[in-house]
Order: structure tokens, then C-alpha cells, then sequence
């Protein structure tokens, strides 16, 4: 089967069109319409921050696969996607889910500034001059 370019470009336009201009992950940040796989209708997920039985209308769009690892972060929490028996409950439930959700927001964000200090370290040893640019100086943002 020999690949057909005009065919490639038609479904490209036509996934762009489907899944809008700016879906992303809102955790991984995929944003390439090649790479994501329609779910339902969409393109993402809604993923339920507090569990859906807790607060069903706070959600962040995320696509298949981190769905399925912030769940599993909820689950290995703890939380209960049951109906809670009491508002205490379902505050309490609500909370962990939600907390898990940050602490994995977290974990990620570490890792991106980590990975942004060892870039920093590579620019300073092969182009020692880079913090000089007038892009490389530090934003003026007041107190």
C-alpha cells in the first residue's frame, strides 16, 4: 500500500477542524491532532478533579491515557467514586480526590523544572554567552 499524501492532508484538516484549534491535554499537553484519539465525540476526556459523586461539575479536559493514570492516582487514594452516605463524607472524599489531582500536578511540574535546570546547565556550558540575549534577562514583574 503505497501512502497517499492528498488523502494524509484531508484527514489532517479534517481531524483540526473536529477537534478545534486548541485541544490539549491538560496535563500532558499533547496537542498534536495525529496523536490523540477521538473519544466519544471529542478529542478529551472530562476528568472529575474531586470524583464524579462529589462534585460533578469541577473537571479539567484531559486526553484517554492521563485520564485513566489520574483515576488510578484517585482509586490508589482511596477515593470512593460511590455516593457518599453524608456531606462529611463527601467533603472528605472530595478533598483527597482533589489534593491527589494537585500532588500529581506537582510531581509533573517538578519534573519540568528540573529538566529546565539542566537545560539552563547545557546552554551555559555550549553557548556561555546565551544569558546576555534580551530575551534571557528576567521578567520585570512588580511586587
Amino acid at each position: 500500500m503505497t501512502p497517499d499524501p492528498i488523502k494524509t492532508d484531508a484527514r489532517r484538516a479534517r481531524r483540526a477542524r473536529r477537534f478545534g484549534p486548541d485541544a490539549a491535554c491538560a496535563r500532558c499537553g499533547i496537542a498534536t491532532p495525529e496523536t490523540l484519539v477521538a473519544v466519544r465525540r471529542t478529542i478529551l476526556e472530562a476528568h472529575h478533579v474531586c470524583g464524579r459523586a462529589n462534585d460533578d461539575g469541577l473537571t479539567v479536559p484531559v486526553c484517554r491515557n492521563c485520564h485513566a493514570i489520574l483515576t488510578e492516582g484517585q482509586r490508589a487514594a482511596g477515593v470512593d467514586f460511590a455516593r457518599p452516605p453524608t456531606i462529611l463524607h463527601q467533603i472528605a472524599a472530595a478533598l483527597v480526590s482533589f489534593f491527589t489531582f494537585l500532588h500529581d500536578l506537582c510531581e509533573r511540574g517538578m519534573a519540568w523544572a528540573g529538566a529546565l535546570t539542566e537545560l539552563i546547565g547545557e546552554l551555559d556550558a555550549a553557548f556561555p554567552t546565551w544569558r546576555d540575549l534580551p530575551s534571557a534577562g528576567a521578567l520585570g514583574m512588580a511586587s
